[in-house]
């Protein structure tokens, strides 16, 4: 795989297997989908795509190496996978069977993207714009936003592809999405938009999800910015990162604050594909669900009095806009927590922003998300937090330090290995 770092697979060295169930006249837009062991998720996607008023697309599903092909009416080429390669090997595979088959548009979905405008492909081929993203409803949010992540539906016409090269394959998995971004600024292309609507999980925060931290905080965003020359904020980000640790081992989440640190250290080394810390035919079991004790969860009384006190629903965010009213309404909800500092659990209401810093500030925890709950896995002292915030401000010279020579390294390794994403995947 080290040689696929310079240059991009050939389709015949990453697809097993390919199934063409197009219409016999080829669609003017390629939609694809890189799907992984999802089936039920898929088919959700295909019934939203079934909706869509322009009809003249075709549908690329890139599967892991175990899947199999799921059935459907729809026009699909159905590919399957050599190995595993993660995020970045579908699109890759996808984006490349794209351009062989030489379609007008090319649009880039993530599996859990759901288009939820009927009239969403119809506006992508209306534009005269070269690069198009919708709006994206980023659940639990109500409030739709401008997309800003290529493989949340981007549409780019062929020629967007053929000039910045394919996705990095070699970022496996969390950073692939940013990297590709980058090089389409590079290259001149500005990123527009259409009102129509998709919607997204929203990600967890990376300080929950272990997989974030290992794969998109640090090293996605690190290695980005050094393989396309951002160096000044490599290096901000860089010290950013280590501060960021260096305050989980104060507050004494060291486990976290290892992530950091080895995420930095991963990007700096311009390590690629699977971390070597993890196997690379090693598949991640499901992590599970912890049941707190009966006497460590809020009563339902309690919630409700929570709720009926202080607590601002959905419907009323939009009258609680200004800024003195979200600290009032953080600084209710600190109040009220401190209350439950006996108790392990909270229920919290993820669809009001105040919500969260509340309970950070009453309970300065490592929050485990479950459901609607928020597991507390410890409490610290005030004193713990003065005593940590005054070691953070003593060691951030010694941070900018550190920093420049790990940015330095993470050059002298691109240089030396010839790492570059320009026209990946183009020539081969």
């Amino acid at each position: 795989m080290e040689e696929w770092i310079k240059q991009g697979p050939s389709l015949k060295e990453i697809v097993t297997e390919s199934m063409d169930k197009r219409r016999k006249k080829k669609g003017k837009l390629a939609v694809i989908i890189p799907t992984f062991k999802n089936n039920q998720l898929l088919k959700k996607h295909l019934d939203k795509l079934a909706e869509q008023t322009f009809r003249d697309f075709d549908i690329i599903i890139v599967y892991g190496k175990d899947d199999d092909f799921f059935e459907s009416k729809m026009s699909i080429l159905h590919i399957r996978e050599r190995g595993r390669n993660g995020s970045a090997g579908s699109f890759y595979i996808g984006e490349k069977a794209a351009l062989t088959e030489n379609y007008d548009r090319i649009v880039l979905a993530d599996n859990d993207c759901l288009p939820e405008s009927s009239d969403l492909l119809e506006k992508f081929m209306e534009t005269s714009n070269t690069v198009v993203l919708p709006n994206v409803l980023y659940h639990p949010s109500p409030t739709p936003q401008k997309g800003y992540v290529i493989h949340h539906y981007g549409c780019l016409k062929n020629e967007v592809l053929r000039k910045t090269g394919l996705t990095f394959l070699p970022f496996y998995f969390g950073g692939e999405d940013f990297e590709l971004n980058e090089r389409i600024n590079d290259n001149g292309f500005e990123i527009n938009h259409v009102t129509s609507l998709v919607s997204h999980p929203k990600n967890k925060p990376a300080l929950i999800s272990s997989e974030k931290r290992k794969y998109y905080c640090g090293r996605g965003e690190l290695e980005s910015l050094l393989i396309n020359g951002r160096y000044a904020r490599a290096l901000i980000f860089t010290i950013l990162y280590l501060e960021m640790g260096l305050a989980f081992f104060f507050t004494g989440k060291k486990n976290l604050a290892h992530e950091l640190f080895r995420s930095v250290w991963n990007a700096t080394g311009m390590e690629f594909f699977k971390s070597r810390y993890e196997p690379q035919n090693k598949v991640p079991e499901p992590a599970k669900a912890e049941t707190p004790k009966a006497d460590t969860i809020i009563s339902e009384e309690e919630i409700s009095d929570l709720k009926n006190k202080h607590w601002l629903s959905a419907a009323n965010q939009n009258r609680n806009n200004t800024t003195s009213r979200r600290i009032s309404s953080v600084l209710s909800r600190f109040l009220d927590f401190r209350k439950y500092l006996s108790k392990s659990v909270l229920l919290v209401d993820r669809s009001d922003p105040a919500d969260l810093p509340a309970l950070l500030m009453a309970k300065n925890a490592y929050l485990k998300f479950q459901g609607n709950t928020y597991i507390i896995h410890e409490n610290r002292s005030l004193l713990s937090i003065i005593t940590g915030i005054l070691s953070l401000a003593l060691l951030t010279p010694l941070v900018i330090l550190i920093s420049f020579p790990l940015i330095l390294r993470g050059i002298f390794i691109k240089k030396i290995r010839k790492i570059s994403s320009k026209n990946y995947g183009l020539d081969s």
